[in-house]
């Protein structure tokens, strides 16, 4: 038996692409504004996602130095969320 070496490849976690490769892994506020009105048809300005930001309730995000950044899964979550629940007609 000969010894073989395994190596082991490190890859970063794959994002779900729903947009058919229109939004990247990162996207800047701006780019994230327009992924929220294409995608959910929620009309968020870069400016109303700043403030977010800030006083929270926003979607999450990480910086890049001073650039915040985010997914478009976890734009997704946060859609969701702001969206709740169908409800049926009384």
């Amino acid at each position: 038996m000969a010894n073989s070496i395994v190596q082991v490849q490190r890859t970063p976690p794959q994002v779900v692409d729903r947009t058919g490769g229109l939004y990247s892994r990162y996207m800047r506020r701006a780019t994230a504004s327009e992924y929220l009105g294409n995608i959910w048809g929620i009309e968020r300005k870069p400016t109303s996602l700043a403030k977010l930001a800030c006083i929270g309730g926003g979607p999450r995000f990480v910086k890049a130095g001073r650039i915040p950044l985010y997914r478009p899964d976890w734009l997704d979550d946060w859609a969701r969320n702001l969206i709740g629940e169908t409800a049926e007609a009384a």
